[in-house]
């Protein structure tokens, strides 16, 4: 797993980040133990856990605007989810990414935020699968840090 966050010109005014996660396990993972992708923390505005597998890919992608880049009291940030869950009998296999990318997650969508100073950050996201017809989802996310 790989996460870099880059913030562009005064610290944490404009901020860019990105999670890259590759999972790989034996074809005989019981399916309890596989990955899922879909839903939230994931690929979002898609059903949780909607592919399942002993492989999995997953790309997260946000260009946050802070609460000093807006100059108000929230946060705007635009972001990208990605990824797939297969099974494949090999341990490593890396190309089988590529041979399935018609059945890649997609979701981009816009998120709006704040955080009270102390503990608290709310949110609002809507998200929208790429490539469907579907509906624009929303999602209320509270974070409290202790």
């Amino acid at each position: 797993m790989s996460r870099t966050v880059l913030s562009i010109g005064a610290p944490d005014r404009l901020t860019v980040a990105r999670l890259i996660a590759f999972g790989m396990g034996s074809e005989s993972l019981p399916i309890y133990r596989q990955f899922g992708i879909g839903g939230l923390g994931s690929v979002s505005a898609h059903d949780y856990k909607s592919q399942l597998g002993n492989h999995m890919a997953q790309i997260n992608t946000e260009l946050v605007f802070t609460e000093e880049f807006t100059d108000t009291w929230f946060m705007v940030k635009l972001f990208y989810d990605g990824g797939m869950a297969y099974n494949s009998p090999d341990l490593v296999d890396m190309k089988t990414i590529s041979e399935r990318s018609d059945t890649l997650l997609q979701s981009a969508g816009i998120g709006f935020g704040w955080d009270d100073g102390d503990k608290l950050k709310m949110g609002f996201n809507f998200a929208k699968q790429l490539g469907s017809d579907s509906p624009i989802e929303s999602t209320i996310r509270l974070n409290f840090n202790f």
